[in-house]
């Protein structure tokens, strides 16, 4: 396996962020973009960059941005001006006890990711709705952290409907 020269994390919530940036020694670098709200965080680890980006505040509601647009602009903004060779969503998400998920299990999500409330019932749109974006193979990183892998799926909300959760159990997904 190659090891990244060039790693970005983007995570949403400072609170998420906050033991990363404590643990990794991450350094406060300011706005990522002049007019938006994400910020950067970036320390050198052995032979590798590790960016970090929060998707920021909202300067209305004074909450972090969350959700899948923050995390598609952040994701956006980090590959044009940092080029990484390796890019990481990190978060917080529920897994199922179903699933033998406990609370602090760590998944790396594998075959893919996809979303469980983007639901357009329109000829060609459904699976571009829900996604199946493919994952790199972990399956030797998991293993060797002790990780546990499975289908992550994702959406616009900290909880779920009864039809997230018919979607989420459809796609087999194990976390959300």
């Amino acid at each position: 396996m190659i090891t990244p020269k060039n790693i970005l994390l983007i995570v949403a919530m400072y609170d998420e962020a906050a033991p990363i940036i404590e643990r990794l020694k991450l350094t406060y670098k300011g706005k990522v973009h002049h007019r938006l709200p994400m910020v950067l965080y970036s320390a050198t680890y052995k032979k590798s960059t590790i960016n970090l980006i929060l998707n920021g505040k909202s300067s209305k509601h004074f909450v972090d941005h969350i959700g899948s647009q923050a995390a598609t602009l952040s994701t956006q903004i980090g590959i044009d001006e940092l080029s990484p060779d390796l890019l990481i969503n990190v978060g917080t998400a529920g897994g199922f006890s179903s699933d033998s998920a406990k609370i602090g299990d760590v998944y790396l999500s594998y075959p893919c990711v996809c979303f469980h409330d983007r639901r357009i019932n329109l000829p060609g749109f459904y699976d571009y709705g829900i996604g199946y974006y493919p994952c790199i193979p972990c399956g030797d990183i998991a293993k060797a952290l002790g990780l546990k892998t499975g289908i992550v799926t994702t959406g616009n909300s900290l909880d779920y409907s009864k039809e997230d959760l018919e979607m989420i159990r459809k796609y087999n997904g194990v976390v959300k």
